[in-house]
């Protein structure tokens, strides 16, 4: 004899409104028990357990809403900016160090800005960057921090190489239009115009050269 699955009929199924899920989010975000969660809507703890898998919410543990006390105590808020200055020690490049420890399922430790981002965000993707959109590499606010790829972390920067790839044209004034660019495999660019130019001045240097040695 075989187990037969009873499906709640659909005209006693909860539906879900947005004031309900907002409730579900907020009990997620704060960590919650699901019971309470599941009281405050009018649901069984199932219903909400299938609700936040549907919306992709993940429950916060004890450990992150302590990882995220210990980023509150540690940070001073800048109002004017809205960056959470790192009240720690900093590494040499200006970033945010700190014995904070990783967030639930995390493995090693991390930069103080991306465990941040990892508490309020959620996962950074494989091989991806941190970008500051601020500037402001002891900043440790989410909301001012970007996943990126590597090289577009570095097309943002401050490096003489960065600034350049930004430009839209040569030394010499040139546009760097699609019809004016020599491009390159490692991502680097050259003014066509500047190029043959470069290459009709060799090509009379070395007429000249050889018209004085046969002279």
């Amino acid at each position: 004899m075989t187990a037969t699955a009873i499906r709640t009929p659909a005209k006693f199924r909860h539906v879900w409104l947005a004031q309900h899920d907002d409730l579900l989010r907020s009990g997620y975000r704060n960590g919650d028990p699901v019971s309470d969660i599941a009281r405050r809507i009018g649901v069984t703890n199932r219903s909400v357990h299938g609700r936040a898998r549907s919306l992709g919410i993940a429950h916060t543990s004890q450990r992150d809403r302590d990882l995220k006390g210990k980023i509150f105590a540690a940070t001073i808020p800048v109002p004017w900016s809205g960056c959470w200055l790192w009240a720690g020690a900093v590494n040499s490049s200006g970033y945010a160090i700190g014995r904070l420890g990783t967030p639930s399922g995390a493995r090693g430790s991390d930069r103080v800005h991306r465990t941040a981002y990892k508490l309020f965000c959620g996962d950074i993707p494989s091989g991806y960057e941190i970008d500051h959109l601020c500037r402001v590499r002891s900043c440790v606010n989410p909301e001012h921090l970007e996943p990126v790829t590597p090289i577009e972390n570095w097309r943002r920067g401050n490096a003489p190489s960065a600034k350049a790839s930004r430009r839209d044209h040569c030394i010499h004034g040139h546009p760097y239009a699609p019809d004016n660019l020599y491009l390159f495999k490692d991502g680097s660019r050259a003014c066509r115009i500047c190029v043959l130019a470069r290459g009709r001045l060799r090509r009379e240097a070395r007429r000249m050269a050889a018209q004085e040695v046969t002279a």
